[in-house]
């Protein structure tokens, strides 16, 4: 009876260890870190979706890398599958650490290191901190990581991370819930083709070359990079991002081209090279810190000769298990057209881009009783664009090039449902013109007319999310 009574608890008390260890999970996915550059975005999810031992190139560095290296063009153009392994505001312990992450299921021939990083004293930010501490797997890699960085008063609350993420509840979205499209896919970058127009001042001379004395910890960086290297096989690359940089960083980076020169490691420092990429500081950039995508095209072009002269890399077009840079260029072609959409101000030259792109579903919501032309804008020239010759109003779906009228304008009109993913049902109904929030909802978010007599909702069915709305 006493064995039998003591198996009941063993088992019971099993059962609540098993439990509860498994509410912990649950709880720790949803409210996990998850952003490593803003936007939904974390490279390390993205590291952990992607197959053993398809990287052939590698860059790793703060957000000078993620705005500044578009594994997308790598790709268009060679078939070079690039990589970002990069988080805001890197630091030197944190993209070591992060290095050595990624190395676990990957075998690059070339990392290109972004150095900035060694300039990095601490984090300034605390969700940068969070970003840089957080974002990886745990592991003995993610605990020397926070032994390395952290105080160690902090230790027991990084290595655990409930202490810090548990606050999130109030924060959480969608994305906690279910993992972000380009997460699965994207290679670590984030475009923008905003332009700089900060009416920064004048760029710093760089006329001397003025190399700081390195302090022994970032020294000890830098042998334990080319160490690293050495032990794993791949080629390692030092660069710094052109942007408007400090003297007293911009000395750091001569010391390290000291180093680099000393033991043979290539270094490009595109701020001294800046005329030779032909940089233009606001063309290039989108603020005074960080490339845009033109800025990024010039980098691109540099490294792609450097790589051609230098590295034998396999063109890995056409090749299916390199599906995630496939759909990456185009998410990338997905953000070029968004970026159209944003500056057009010519409803008819809006729907002309609009029906040239693929995997955008278009919800068309016409409403009023005068369609002609109003205000300047020709409501049935930008119908014809999607091929609508419909004098009536009404709300049309456009995808594959052809557009279906799926309700008229009418108060005792059934509403009509579109399950556009897993998490999102959109429902298109009409109660009246222009200002009925009810009349086009996507789960419990309206969009409707505002006011206006023509609305052009953009879904993503790439990112699985409205991305723009055009009101006309």
């Amino acid at each position: 009876m006493k064995k039998g009574r003591v198996l009941k608890n063993i088992i019971l008390y099993g059962f609540i260890v098993v439990a509860t260890v498994l509410c912990f999970a649950g709880a720790y996915r949803v409210l996990s870190w998850k952003d490593t550059s803003g936007s939904d975005l974390s490279s390390l999810s993205q590291l952990y979706n992607t197959e053993k031992d398809l990287m052939d190139v590698v860059f790793v560095g703060s957000s000078h890398c993620y705005c500044g290296i578009y594994p997308p063009y790598f790709w268009e153009d060679a078939g070079i599958a690039a990589f970002d392994l990069s988080v805001s505001a890197q630091d030197r312990i944190s993209a070591l650490h992060h290095l050595k992450e990624l190395l676990k299921t990957q075998s690059p021939k070339v990392v290109f290191f972004d150095v900035y990083g060694i300039t990095y004293a601490e984090q300034m930010v605390v969700s940068n901190e969070y970003r840089n501490m957080l974002s990886m797997r745990q592991s003995v890699n993610s605990m020397e990581l926070v032994a390395e960085y952290a105080p160690k008063e902090k230790w027991l609350d990084y290595w655990f991370r409930f202490p810090i993420i548990h606050g999130r509840y109030k924060e959480l979205k969608k994305t906690d819930f279910v993992t972000y499209a380009p997460n699965r896919f994207g290679r670590g970058e984030l475009v923008n083709f905003r332009l700089n127009d900060s009416g920064i001042g004048e760029l710093l001379s760089l006329d001397e070359f003025h190399p700081a004395a390195l302090s022994s910890d970032q020294t000890k960086w830098l042998e334990e990079l080319t160490e690293l290297s050495k032990k794993k096989g791949f080629q390692l690359v030092f660069y710094s991002a052109p942007f408007y940089i400090s003297q007293e960083a911009q000395d750091q980076m001569d010391a390290v081209a000291v180093y680099a020169e000393e033991n043979g490691i290539p270094m490009f420092d595109f701020n001294r090279m800046r005329d030779e990429l032909g940089f233009d500081f606001y063309y290039d950039l989108q603020d005074p810190e960080h490339c845009n995508a033109n800025g990024a095209r010039k980098l691109a072009n540099f490294f792609e000769g450097y790589l051609a002269e230098n590295v034998a890399l396999t063109d890995h077009r056409g090749d299916e298990r390199f599906w995630q840079w496939d759909q990456d260029l185009e998410w990338y072609r997905h953000v070029s057209t968004l970026d159209e959409l944003t500056r057009e101000t010519d409803p008819v030259e809006y729907a002309r881009i609009l029906a040239q792109e693929k995997d955008f579903k278009v919800i068309i919501s016409l409403e009023g009783s005068d369609f002609a032309s109003i205000e300047g804008v020709d409501y049935p020239a930008v119908l014809m664009e999607f091929g609508i010759a419909d004098e009536k109003g009404g709300k049309w779906l456009y995808e594959d090039g052809k557009a279906v009228k799926v309700l008229e304008n009418q108060l005792d009109a059934e509403p009509y449902y579109v399950k556009l993913n897993n998490t999102d049902t959109m429902r298109l109904q009409y109660q009246g013109d222009y200002l009925f929030p009810e009349n086009v909802m996507i789960g419990r978010q309206s969009y409707y007319n505002n006011g206006h007599r023509l609305l052009i909702i953009v879904y993503d069915e790439l990112l699985e999310k409205v991305v723009h709305c055009g009101y006309f």
